[in-house]
């Protein structure tokens, strides 16, 4: 069992961008300033080391509602009514899928990593990919998204810096893979069994998210199965039976931790392959009742 808080300090700026997807009145009483220094909650001061170190003044400020045992990041969606409706994948012409359905094609995906294997992604947002990411994490591999527009000498960095033992990749991506690398086309053939999901440890490795490069060459940052949890598990209460669309890429923090955070509150996605302005309030228009 380990304490958690949802929003480490390290996660302050995507907090405030998370916001302004979720809609800042969504999320009220979290507000980090920008120079991280104290942390307000309804509207009370609170300095951040207090926060990071004491249960009982989090509990007492309603900052977490309980001690949470660490859980799988790919294994988030399993909480659902079976029969209930959790992706609509826009990508494949609306295909819906139940909770049952997801399950089923996660469990489908032949993966076949080992525990601390990391394994590269480079893909638009669908279904498939969405289920090669949580066998990945399932199994105690380590995904690592990778940006769709980076170039091939940024993808052969990812691989270098990473150690990537293979990629899952679009077909109309393999062209940005480097040689001398296993790649896998991303689809599900039916024949894996889903393998053994492993309890995380404390601090176990899910997944590297790279930053986009905008600065320098992109930085890959080690993100724990717990250290996302803590985020999810405040804000799926939020977003608990929520149907929502989700546009960013599944390679940003913004778009996974949307997706996580819906989906393990038993929510609605409406997954977009990419970010279309028109395709967008279309989709607002056809399918959401909540955001």
């Amino acid at each position: 069992m380990q304490l958690v808080c949802p929003i480490p300090r390290t996660y302050q700026h995507s907090l405030l961008s998370c916001n302004g997807l979720l809609r800042s009145d969504i999320v009220p009483m979290l507000d980090y300033p920008a120079d991280g220094g104290r942390l307000s909650v309804n509207d009370k001061a609170i300095p951040l080391e207090e926060v990071l170190e004491t249960e009982i003044l989090m509990r007492d400020r309603g900052i977490i509602d309980k001690i949470v045992s660490t859980m799988n990041l790919g294994s988030l969606y399993t909480g659902g009514t079976p029969d209930q409706l959790a992706l609509v994948d826009l990508a494949d012409g609306g295909r819906q899928y139940s909770y049952a359905d997801l399950e089923d094609l996660i469990t489908r995906v032949d993966v076949s990593v080992k525990e601390g294997e990391r394994v590269g992604l480079i893909g638009t947002n669908s279904a498939v990919f969405i289920a090669v990411f949580s066998a990945i994490m399932r199994q105690g591999g380590v995904a690592v998204p990778i940006n769709t527009k980076f170039p091939v000498e940024t993808v052969q960095h990812v691989v270098t810096d990473t150690d990537l033992t293979s990629i899952w990749a679009d077909d109309d991506l393999m062209h940005r893979i480097p040689e001398g690398i296993a790649v896998r086309e991303f689809a599900v053939d039916g024949t894996g069994d889903g393998g053994e999901t492993i309890e995380p440890a404390s601090g176990q490795p899910g997944l590297v998210l790279y930053t986009s490069g905008s600065t320098g060459t992109p930085k890959g940052v080690l993100l724990s199965h717990d250290s996302q949890w803590a985020m999810v598990s405040r804000m799926k209460t939020m977003l608990e039976g929520a149907t929502g669309i989700v546009a960013a890429p599944l390679y940003h923090m913004n778009g996974l931790l949307f997706l996580w955070s819906l989906l393990s509150g038993d929510g609605t996605v409406v997954l977009m392959s990419r970010f279309d302005a028109r395709a967008y309030l279309q989709a607002i228009h056809d399918h959401t009742r909540s955001m």
